[in-house]
């Protein structure tokens, strides 16, 4: 049986700093977890600008972070997650998780030739403790939004 030679990015449900729920986008073979401006304004968290850096995309162009957000909470599953987050001024994406977040969480993931992806998670602070969830497809980019509100989770 055959797989397509094109499949949709896979994303995960998460909850940011217990107020902001958003779709993160996982990429394994990013080397940050990235949010952008606007999410990192609504979450009304500090940003150490000394933690910029910057980025050469897939196709070569570069781009900088604004900085780094240190030991922000993220919420998988029920799983606590303190990730360190870079924030991009403009990304066709809200947040996106890379590396560390695979690396934190000893994820085991699993794919399957109809495309579909469920990802095995050990709680960093209960390493006894494991989750088994099923990914998403992503299927639009969400633009910056205007007006910050936030949602109560």
């Amino acid at each position: 049986s055959a797989v397509d030679d094109n499949l949709p990015l896979r994303i995960i449900k998460t909850v940011i700093k217990d107020v902001y729920e958003c779709e993160a986008i996982l990429d394994q073979g990013a080397v940050m977890c990235i949010i952008r401006e606007d999410v990192w304004e609504r979450l009304g968290v500090s940003l150490s600008p000394d933690g910029a850096v910057t980025m050469e995309t897939a196709d070569s162009r570069k781009s900088s972070t604004l900085g780094v957000v240190k030991n922000i909470k993220f919420r998988v599953a029920g799983i606590e997650l303190l990730l360190q987050v870079h924030v991009l001024r403009s990304a066709p994406f809200e947040a996106l998780l890379g590396r560390p977040f695979f690396a934190l969480t000893e994820c085991i993931t699993e794919d399957y030739l109809s495309g579909e992806q469920h990802l095995t998670l050990t709680d960093p602070s209960n390493r006894s403790r494991r989750c088994k969830i099923a990914t998403g497809v992503r299927t639009v980019s969400r633009p910056p939004e205007t007006g910050f509100t936030r949602s109560r989770i």
